[in-house]
């Protein structure tokens, strides 16, 4: 039984058990009231106990950070679990809780270099109230000891911090709390007071200034601190007007009063830095800290104090007499240092800056709706204000706002696929908070992809012949696809619709439709992107038209994904000895562009390239320290009853790659070619395959992995067998691979054709030979090196597919078919935003790990085989 099963059915009993015994914080509970069960996450996804997935549009509760599923935050806690799983900061220290205290000092700005470890954001609150009383104290103004916070604003449970909170129905259940906190107005400029309504700096000083007066009411030697958010959560994300935190640092230092910068929420690059003081220009005398330190994988906060006011508590004799059993958990330090790295390897808080513009004008499209006032916040950190009339600003009652919020909007929007947070703390607001691996193309509700099948035929080819084999991973994808939920529409585009609509029907899936295009045309492409409104391009024709489908999706603002890049041509004077212009030149060229737009092209994800390469990041992250050689093996044993010879592959690519001059890469050397065929060897192949002799064949890995991956040596061998190479040597001598037109009688006249597409003709189209087809096929990625563990180490990591499973499968044959479910793969974790990026990427630039999991839920699991070091 898989893991699946075991949770559809035991989910019946789930719901049981928790409506006996489980108590949900802030939740209503009785009859007829059943919590959804979530029971897994990816990237920006999470699912529930039926397998549905949702848009993680909160990042949980503002903090998945780094996204759902990152197993390297998992591995770090159970290595710390396993080293030391808990010791008490009472007067001792553990490893972690030092070194992620110095990289939160390191981060913080100006002197804020002490810092108090909690178990979560309210215990923080509670810990820098406790600190500014004692400060004050021991330093002679014992009367200072009230706060001011603003209206609305949320700062925790405990009675310290509930005392802060600025919003009575919270604190009414459990008066009488701590006294001392008082009330100033927030920053809501969308319903800002006349004369400030058109002037959000005139608003901002505004709203300072009451701070000023609210401690000269309650007098200025009475009240220690000011507690204020960056951007205040409840109420629904008010950002600072300009100016308001430069002037009430001014009015702190007037009094004398700490100013403690409450970033529970948006510290950890929800607004586009570690500490969002620094994105609003403010020094804080303490800054509190949690959700995001971890990512939510273990729980943890802090409070960051300055020098000035850890010097009381510097003379070897006075303590601060408070503290947490689990605060700086020694595990929950190791993952936020983790988390950490991933922020800096991964550029997080860049990554914020640079989409928030393009996540706020996405969002600012709402306005279009009646129903829609106001939009605000910053970075990925968002309100929509929900209003009754939109010119009156006319906000909803109480009674109407539970009727619309809870009543229908929030299970509206869940049973829609979005998780995010309907807010009836002051007016009706839906706030959105995605992980901070978001990037545009999860600002859209649904994925609708496009399958490229087929260019119009043009001089000196046929229209059969263009792209034989590849059309058949067109099919073969779409049919793959049909199994998953992770898209709303896909189009499969061919310029014969006939031939499209012919798989559309076969499938007999409502969210499959055919459409007519010419891929040799970019402006055809762009406008059957943007008709069908596509977010993802598959380019499944055969490498001729990469270019122009590559260049018609960056018109038309779409992630594309291909399975070959752009064709090679051979050194003017040494082909055999130096590269011309290599595969994927053209693509590459362009990376800067499309980074620029903000758009992805994730080139080379079929199986060779596309499942080599990310095994080749898998090797690197995974297995060995240093890479002697990464050699792409591929290898089968396949025939096809009834014919002497019949490619199971693209005979124009096929051709194309074996004559072309094989391309090599060595550190130090860079790129070399060779002459076809060279280098034999025989490769054991698992999975039944056995002994192939292999050769030296022109593929892009050896291109791709050199870029993101560090080893020795590059190379790419094809099993292709003696009778193959000597048909394809037979070809080239006669000219049968050349694709200049040439002229012949045909009809009484004459006819301009590809040679090329003459012996296409002539052979059986790939895509129609599984029926006749038996055997396996394997591609593999063999890797040489040092293992982690330092001592040699060889292994081949390979994917053995059967022609019997397939065909029964989805009725394609194994070749086609394990090519196409490599870029299904990859759209449905570009889909669910688990591989974000931009630029022209190859799978080496992504996670391995994801990738490699949800290979195996498409039934046909990868493996790796240890293999004995060569003496």
């Amino acid at each position: 039984m898989t893991s699946v099963d075991v949770v559809q059915d035991l989910s019946g009993d789930l719901h049981a058990k928790s409506s006996r015994h489980l108590w949900g914080h802030f939740a209503r509970h009785g009859a007829g009231i059943a919590p959804p069960i979530i029971t897994r996450g990816e990237g920006v996804r999470i699912w529930d106990d039926r397998g549905k997935s949702y848009i993680d549009g909160l990042s949980g509760l503002f903090v998945v950070q780094a996204g759902h599923g990152r197993a390297e935050l998992a591995q770090a806690a159970a290595r710390q679990a396993e080293k030391l799983a808990y010791f008490p900061l009472w007067s001792y220290a553990t490893e972690p809780a030092i070194e992620l205290a110095d990289r939160l000092a390191g981060y913080a700005p100006g002197d804020l270099n002490r810092v108090f470890f909690t178990t979560g954001g309210g215990e923080a609150v509670e810990s820098a109230w406790k600190l500014a009383k004692q400060f004050f104290k021991l330093t002679g103004k014992p009367g200072k000891h009230k706060v001011i916070s603003r209206a609305i604003a949320y700062h925790g449970t405990p009675q310290g911090a509930l005392a802060i909170t600025g919003l009575p129905a919270f604190k009414a259940p459990f008066e009488p709390l701590t006294p001392g906190g008082f009330r100033a107005p927030n920053t809501n400029f969308y319903r800002a007071p006349e004369p400030y309504a058109h002037d959000s700096k005139a608003f901002g000083q505004y709203c300072a200034d009451r701070i000023a007066e609210a401690i000269e009411f309650e007098g200025p030697d009475t009240v220690a601190a000011v507690f204020l958010e960056p951007v205040q959560n409840a109420g629904g994300c008010f950002p600072p007007p300009p100016g308001y935190f430069e002037r009430v640092r001014e009015i702190c230092d007037e009094y004398d009063v700490l100013l403690v910068s409450d970033e529970v929420i948006c510290a950890f690059g929800r607004i586009g830095s570690m500490f969002a003081c620094e994105d609003f220009g403010y020094q804080p005398d303490i800054v509190t800290c949690a959700k995001g330190m971890t990512s939510g994988y273990s729980p943890i906060g802090a409070m960051i104090a300055t020098d000035r006011l850890f010097e009381p508590f510097n003379d070897g004799k006075t303590t601060f007499p408070h503290g947490y059993t689990f605060g700086g958990h020694p595990v929950s330090a190791a993952v936020a240092l983790a988390n950490l790295d991933i922020f800096e390897r991964e550029g997080l808080n860049d990554r914020v800056r640079e989409n928030a513009p393009v996540f706020r004008a996405t969002l600012e499209k709402l306005y279009d709706l009646p129903i829609v006032g106001d939009v605000r916040g910053e970075g990925y950190f968002y309100g929509i204000e929900l209003v009754k009339d939109k010119a009156a600003k006319t906000t909803f009652s109480d009674e109407e706002s539970e009727r619309l919020l809870r009543g229908f909007l929030s299970a509206a929007l869940w049973d829609a696929g979005l998780y995010c947070r309907a807010d009836d703390r002051g007016d009706p607001v839906i706030q959105l908070a995605p992980p901070l691996i978001s990037g545009p193309e999860n600002s859209k509700r649904s994925s609708r992809f496009c399958v490229v099948c087929s260019p119009k035929p043009g001089p000196g080819y046929s229209h059969a012949n263009t792209d034989r084999g590849r059309r058949g991973v067109g099919s073969a994808a779409a049919f793959i696809a049909a199994r998953r939920d992770f898209f709303e529409a896909l189009v499969i585009a061919d310029y014969d619709i006939a031939r499209a609509q012919a798989v559309v029907d076969r499938l007999g899936d409502s969210r499959f439709s055919a459409a007519r295009i010419d891929a040799s045309c970019a402006d055809d492409v762009a406008a059957l992107c943007r008709e069908h409104r596509i977010t993802h391009a598959l380019n499944a024709v055969d490498p001729r038209f990469v270019m122009s489908v590559f260049d018609g999706c960056f018109a038309a603002g779409v992630t594309y994904l291909d399975m070959a890049m752009s064709l090679s041509h051979r050194h003017p004077d040494k082909p055999y000895e130096l590269p011309g212009v290599m595969l994927g030149d053209e693509q590459f060229a362009a990376t800067e562009k499309w980074k620029a737009a903000g758009l992805l092209a994730l080139v080379g994800i079929g199986v060779e390239p596309g499942l080599s390469d990310v095994f080749a990041r898998y090797a690197a992250d995974h297995l060995f320290s240093e890479i002697d050689e990464l050699g792409t093996r591929d290898g089968s044993n396949l025939e096809v009853r009834g014919y002497r010879f019949a490619p199971s592959f693209s005979i124009w690519t096929t051709i194309e790659e074996c004559l072309n001059p094989p391309l090599i890469w060595e550190r130090g050397k860079g790129f070399f070619t060779t002459e076809p065929f060279s280098e034999p060897e025989v490769f054991d192949f698992p999975g039944g395959i056995g002994p192939v002799e292999c050769v030296n064949v022109e593929h892009e890995e050896v291109v791709l992995m050199p870029r993101w991956v560090n080893a020795r040596r590059v190379t790419f061998k094809y099993g292709l067998g003696a009778e193959f190479i000597n048909v394809l040597r037979t070809l080239h001598l006669v000219g049968l691979d050349s694709t200049a037109p040439v002229s012949v009688h045909a009809n009484g006249g004459t006819a301009a054709v590809s040679p090329r597409d003459v012996v296409a003709a002539c052979l059986p189209d790939p895509a129609g030979l599984g029926h006749l087809m038996r055997g396996a096929t394997c591609a593999g990625l063999w890797v040489t090196g040092t293992g982690k563990d330092g001592r040699p180490r060889e292994v081949y990591l390979h994917h053995v597919v059967d022609n019997e499973w397939t065909m029964a499968r989805d009725g394609a044959q194994c070749v086609v078919w394990q090519t196409a479910v490599n870029p299904v793969v990859a759209l449905e974790l570009l889909a669910e935003g688990v591989w974000s990026g931009a630029g022209v990427l190859g799978p080496e630039a992504f996670d391995s790990l994801p990738f490699l999991d949800r290979l195996n839920t498409f039934g046909a699991p990868w493996g790796i085989q240890e293999r004995a070091v060569a003496a």
